[in-house]
Parts: structure tokens; sequence; C-alpha cells
């Protein structure tokens, strides 16, 4: 049994290597679309071992080119996968398990993973890697993504929060975690609000409460660092 991790990326330059690194260990392979970029994006990306595609356009389709990757990932033999964004540490919440090994254990279709928010802070140290210099999260989860089980009939939903089968499927709601980095940077979080924007055909990014001030002050706010692998 393989598990493969599928993702779209767009100038996540100072995250992407980091990200994919930590997904090598986790899953047996890792495919990704990357769009146009500006910031070196896809330089990195050619450099890692892994399956890469390019798409020349910028649209608004992430659910569909989301499926086109399940289904690429299916065709290669897989039968798990993790759909996630460059900017998210996916884990196993209980150990240093390796996720593969994990949703190998599973007799569901679907596993939930809870979302935590890192934000810089004014007590961050000076160090390039965003995912070791970010170690303050948010005490609760915000919304959840999902680990699913492969097949024809799969459809990955909006932001990757859900799949669909066309029947019911049974789910598991423990043991995997994920550590989301949306901003990490004045520079970075403009720029992903632009490209949100232009992705979408709206506003979508919400730039309120990136940084706090006092996080030893702030209860709902913990220092955890994410637990990177690479």
């Amino acid at each position: 049994m393989s598990t493969c991790a599928v993702m779209l990326v767009r100038d996540e330059a100072d995250i992407i290597e980091v990200t994919v690194r930590h997904l090598l260990f986790h899953v047996d392979e890792v495919l990704v679309t990357v769009f146009p970029s500006t910031d070196g994006t896809r330089e990195i990306l050619e450099a890692l071992p892994i399956r890469l595609r390019f798409e020349p356009e910028v649209r608004h389709s992430q659910p569909e080119e989301m499926t086109a990757l399940a289904m690429e990932a299916l065709e290669r033999g897989h039968e798990w996968l993790v759909p996630c964004d460059a900017d998210e540490i996916w884990h196993y919440r209980y150990s240093d398990q390796r996720i593969a090994d994990f949703l190998e254990t599973l007799e569901v279709m679907v596993a939930k993973a809870r979302i935590f928010t890192h934000i810089p802070t004014s007590e961050d140290p000076p160090d390039e890697n965003p995912v070791k210099r970010i170690g303050y999260r948010h005490t609760r989860p915000k919304k959840f993504k999902v680990a699913c089980r492969l097949g024809p009939e799969l459809r990955i939903g909006t932001g990757n929060h859900r799949v669909h089968y066309g029947t019911e499927a049974a789910m598991i709601r423990k043991g995997l975690e994920v550590r989301h980095f949306p901003f990490r940077s004045e520079e970075q979080s403009v720029r992903k609000y632009r490209n949100q924007a232009e992705a979408w055909g709206r506003d979508t990014a919400r730039l309120g409460g990136l940084f706090s001030e006092c996080p030893a002050e702030d209860d709902s706010l913990v220092y955890d660092p994410a637990p990177l692998r690479s």
C-alpha cells in the first residue's frame, strides 16, 4: 500500500522546499502542479525528487486541478492521497510515525486532520526556515483537511476540506494534524493576497491578526513548534 501527496503551488519560494522534504519523509511520492511564479518557486521544485507538472495559466479551478492530480496518483498505483497546500506541515499527532504508515492501518475511506494556524510574533528567532522560526500557533483548530483513499469516483472539494465519492464514506477524526503557515512575512503576505485575488477573481485573504506583539500574554496562542521532518 502506498500514499501520495498532491498540491498546487504558486509563489511559495520561502517554504516550498521545507514542505516537500517534510512530505517526502511521510509519503511515498509527491505530485505538484506549479503555476506561473515570480519568486523562483518553479526552479526550487525542479531540483526536488518529485513528479512536477507545469500549468502556464492561473485559473479558478482548484477542485478540478486537485482531482486531476488525484487521478494521476491513482494511475500510478497509489492507494491513499494527502491533498495539501504548500504552506502546510502534515503529521501524525501522537508520535513521529509516518503518515503513510498510519493510513495503512485504517479501514475507513477518509481521515480528518485538524488545522492549527501558526502566526509570526515578536519572539520569533532570526531563522530563514519559517516553520522553525514561527513557533506560536492558535490554541484551537480552525476547520479540517482530509486524507482519503483513491478511487475513480473521488472528487476533491474546494480548499481540500472535503472529498466526494458519490456515496457516504466512513471517516476517522483522530490521528492527523496540520500546521498551517499562511503568513510568514510582510512581502509574502501581500503577494499571497494579490495572487488569491487574481486566481479567484475576488479578495479572499484576510490580513487581520497576522502578528502578535506579546504572544506569552495572548491566551489564544501557545508555543508549540511544528514537528518538522526532512
